[in-house]
């Protein structure tokens, strides 16, 4: 689980479920690992956020607000703490996973399952006969529908 923590990287084509799933699910794999090790052994507030900051440095919208944090740093002279970090880093993957989301389903078309349109010149086509039909019959009555126009042949061999 440390090694997890460690070297997990979002935008390396492994995660698929969005930036903002992503952090959550490794700040819970780090919370799963604070309640398996010793006290002792937990990570201090600084590598943790640093490793968080390696872990989404891929993505560039993410990426920022480790610059953020360095100006805050620079102007007020306080370091944010690291649930100051999530908080906005989360902020950023939430904008992130939106924009991403409304290009990706600009993009896609969709397909319509199931749908058939009917025109009324189909309707007219549509004649029911059966097995006991008069061939006569029949041919009469495409030869009216079509009006002598492209007139089927129908066999008389059937």
């Amino acid at each position: 689980m440390r090694s997890y923590i460690t070297s997990a990287r979002l935008g390396d084509g492994i995660w698929k479920n969005g930036t903002h799933a992503f952090i959550i699910h490794w700040q819970d794999q780090v919370r799963k690992y604070h309640a398996l090790v010793p006290v002792a052994d937990h990570f201090s507030e600084f590598p943790t956020k640093t490793m968080l900051q390696n872990a989404v440095h891929n993505i560039a919208e993410l990426n920022a607000v480790k610059q953020q944090a360095a100006q805050h740093k620079a102007q007020s002279g306080v370091d944010l703490t690291y649930l100051q970090y999530c908080n906005l880093l989360l902020l950023a993957a939430t904008k992130y996973d939106l924009q991403f989301n409304m290009k990706k389903s600009s993009k896609t078309s969709y397909q319509q399952v199931y749908k058939h349109e009917i025109t009324e010149e189909d309707d007219m086509l549509v004649r029911y006969y059966n097995i006991d039909s008069d061939l006569d019959v029949i041919q009469a009555n495409i030869t009216e529908h079509f009006n002598g126009q492209n007139v089927p042949h129908v066999s008389d061999k059937q």
